[in-house]
């Protein structure tokens, strides 16, 4: 009966009351207090972050109350030592305060690698080389050239890379390659050119210099061509000799001068660079 009276007793409901009360306080502090230092539904913006250093990113993330992680195992060419290509989450995104942004940026370079020797080797073999030391093949362009598709020069960043010479790992080359046997070309008109012209000239169309006549030669250095055998506009085979007949006289372009007798003797030798003296001593 005590038992009973108590339990209608205004104390006791006032006790439960009371409990109830404080259990709630407890409650609601302890949310608060979860809150604030999770920042619960405290959201703020990721900034763009892509294209900027890390100690650029790493002060703006903080203006933002973000954290950086950094992925720098991955060596990109096109970019700055130290530039960020990749973040995550992306810029526009809201994420709570404190949350980390993870970025991929480029590290200051990685060690540098040797360039293999390709020349004179098969684009196929130039590949294998070139996987073997981490370098990528980037744009492939033709010469004339007897031999098809073999590497006649390596070049990176448009300046010519040699065997032996050190490359960032990665790094991308371009090959000149021959574009192969080309059955005729047409002869370059020489007339008016001086020998070391000549030369570079045949020597872009993948012909070769013959014989060289001196007529009223003082000096071999400026005596200009004025007249060839065969004549310019003819088609011959790749490789084929070209003579030239050379003089310090005044070379005129509408010019005609009678050729000079050339020997058959010395057109059988016409394969080597012979330079003899004026026929006309």
């Amino acid at each position: 009966m005590n038992f009973l009276r108590f339990l209608i007793s205004w104390k006791f409901w006032l006790s439960i009351i009371l409990m109830l009360a404080i259990s709630i306080g407890i409650l609601y502090w302890s949310q608060g207090y979860l809150n604030s230092i999770t920042h619960h539904n405290e959201k703020v913006e990721v900034p763009n972050v892509d294209s900027l250093t890390i100690m650029e990113a790493e002060k703006l993330l903080a203006e933002h109350n973000l954290n950086l992680t950094i992925d720098s195992i991955k060596f990109e060419e096109k970019y700055k030592p130290f530039q960020i290509y990749k973040q995550e989450p992306l810029a526009g995104n809201f994420v709570k305060k404190g949350r980390s942004i993870s970025v991929k940026a480029n590290p200051k370079t990685f060690r540098p690698v040797k360039m293999p020797n390709l020349i004179d080797r098969s684009i196929r073999l130039a590949r294998q080389h070139l996987d073997l030391v981490s370098l990528k093949v980037g744009n492939i362009t033709y010469e004339p050239h007897i031999a098809k598709d073999v590497v006649l020069k390596v070049t990176y960043n448009g300046q010519e890379a040699f065997p032996g010479q050190e490359l960032p790992k990665y790094a991308t080359v371009d090959l000149v390659l021959g574009e192969g046997y080309r059955e005729n070309v047409e002869i370059p008109n020489l007339r008016g050119l001086t020998t070391s012209e000549a030369l570079a000239i045949l020597d872009q169309v993948e012909l070769s210099l013959g014989s060289v006549v001196k007529n009223e030669v003082t000096d071999s250095l400026s005596a200009r061509i004025y007249d060839q055998l065969p004549s310019a506009g003819t088609m011959i085979e790749m490789g084929q000799p070209i003579n030239i007949w050379i003089t310090n006289a005044k070379v005129e372009a509408d010019e005609e001068h009678q050729l000079a007798e050339f020997p058959d003797s010395l057109r059988i030798q016409s394969n080597s660079d012979i330079i003899i003296d004026s026929l006309t001593k």
